[in-house]
Formats: C-alpha cells, sequence, structure tokens
C-alpha cells in the first residue's frame, strides 16, 4: 500500500542530511522534487479516494493541474492547495525542472549547483509543512 506522507518525510529526511552536508545537491534535488510528487497525491487521495494517483506517474505537472481545476474548489480541501508552479517554481519549471528520468542526465550543472540545491529545500520545505499540517488538521 502506498504511503505518501512518510515517503514525503523519508525524502525531506535524506534531502536534508545531503544538503546541510555538501555531499551531493544533485541527490538533495532528485529526492526533494519526490517530496511535491507526494504531497499532489496526499492531496488528490484526500479529494477522492477512489482515484488511482499512480495514473500520474511523476507528472508535477498533471497533478498539480488536478489539484488547481478540481480540488481548490473543494471547501475542505481548498486552504490545503498550493499552486506548485508559484511556490515551487524552481522545482516546477525551468532549466532545472525536476523528473525522475533526469538522474541520467548527463549535464553536470543541472542540480550541481549550491543555489539549485538551496532553492529546491526552500520550496520543498514549504510542501512538507503544508503536508504535516494536512496531518495534523485530519484531512491525511
Amino acid at each position: 500500500m502506498d504511503n505518501f506522507y512518510c515517503t514525503a518525510h523519508r525524502m525531506w529526511k535524506d534531502a536534508n542530511v545531503l544538503h546541510t552536508s555538501g555531499s551531493s545537491y544533485f541527490n538533495t534535488c532528485y529526492l526533494a522534487g519526490y517530496i511535491l510528487e507526494s504531497y499532489g497525491k496526499l492531496i488528490v487521495k484526500a479529494y477522492d479516494s477512489t482515484i488511482n494517483v499512480r495514473r500520474f506517474s511523476h507528472s508535477l505537472s498533471d497533478l498539480n493541474t488536478k489539484i488547481k481545476n478540481d480540488i481548490t474548489i473543494a471547501p475542505s480541501l481548498g486552504k490545503y492547495c498550493l499552486d506548485l508552479s508559484i511556490e515551487c517554481n524552481t522545482i516546477f519549471s525551468g532549466n532545472n525542472e525536476w523528473g525522475p528520468l533526469k538522474r541520467y542526465e548527463d549535464n553536470p550543472n543541472l542540480w550541481s549547483t549550491k543555489q539549485t540545491a538551496d532553492s529546491y529545500i526552500s520550496e520543498s520545505k514549504k510542501i512538507i509543512d503544508m503536508i504535516d499540517e494536512m496531518k495534523i488538521d485530519g484531512v491525511i
């Protein structure tokens, strides 16, 4: 059974260790992206538990569209809906956009800078805080 809450926290812990130690900015970014994916799947499941969230695969765009178009208007979930393209603009778009297939990139600068990792950590912190708020409020 999928547990996106635990996954988000596991990725957060490991991304933080890698970031704080400076040992791997690339993997800091790689793991931080999974926090957004877990958040998207958590909120979609909270909206409709019958939806098979695996159909979204790793698509942050599809998850964000579902959140913005359907879930934002749900009275019980609206306050937990974040527009990932705004709140996490480094992770979500541009040259450094997250995607698990980028782990195979031959671009040494993709996620390898402290500046990019700093942005990924900062943005994913907003998401982990929202996940925790949802848990405290009993939404997930």
